[in-house]
């Protein structure tokens, strides 16, 4: 019986403490929605994110806009900020800020970013035969189809 109230203490002690600690992430939550600069539509699923305008290409926060194009991604300390969006078939936006003192909310409103029109180069797919083949009681090496066989002698492959 006495086990159990101590593990009872221990156990209401680190949800306590858990639960201060998630207090302490203070700061300003930056939120905003993305849309086609076309269409108007919302672009689902655009990598949004955030690196200190020292650092850009060291990310702080990282999120993904939802299907309506919403994004919310924080909280973020004081100081000034770059917010990058990314999606396939589109070009990058960048967009500097900076987070005040006592702002707990920041809204950048609607961004838009432009279809872009980029080919990309040609990739060749090239399957082989393998040059091994697995038999029931044995396992056979095919020397003329080898690639290394070419190069190497018998007992080096």
């Amino acid at each position: 019986m006495e086990i159990n109230k101590y593990l009872g203490l221990i156990l209401l002690f680190c949800v306590t403490s858990v639960a201060y600690a998630r207090q302490d992430e203070k700061g300003c939550i930056v939120k905003g929605w993305v849309k086609d600069t076309v269409s108007l539509k919302a672009i689902a699923y655009a990598t949004v994110q955030v690196a200190e305008a020292e650092h850009r290409t060291i990310p702080v926060k990282l999120t993904v806009t939802d299907t309506n194009g919403f994004f919310k991604v924080g909280p973020l300390a004081v100081g000034k900020y770059v917010l990058t969006f990314s999606h396939v078939g589109y070009r990058g936006v960048v967009w500097e800020f900076r987070v005040e003192a006592g702002r707990d909310e920041m809204s950048v409103g609607t961004l838009y970013m432009v279809a872009s029109a980029e080919r990309l180069q040609e990739v060749d797919v090239v399957a082989r035969k393998l040059p091994i083949r697995f038999e029931v009681d044995k396992i056979t090496n095919d020397m003329g189809d080898d690639p290394d066989a070419k190069n190497e002698s018998v007992m080096e492959v």
